[in-house]
């Protein structure tokens, strides 16, 4: 799954975004869940399922 990881907060969001963007690639496909997830050691803080496509 594509992200980006922050080491720290960013004073201008807006520039980072205009750096990145033009290097995303779409991607097809359903999430089966979510994760939010603290480094440094990774530590899972809290998961959720989502619910089944049909």
């Amino acid at each position: 799954m594509p992200h980006v990881t922050l080491s720290a907060p960013l004073q201008a969001p807006e520039a980072a975004l205009a750096a990145l963007l033009p290097m995303w690639t779409p991607v097809e496909g359903h999430l089966v869940g979510i994760d939010l997830v603290r480094f440094r050691p990774v530590d899972v803080l809290r998961s959720h399922r989502l619910a089944k496509c049909s």
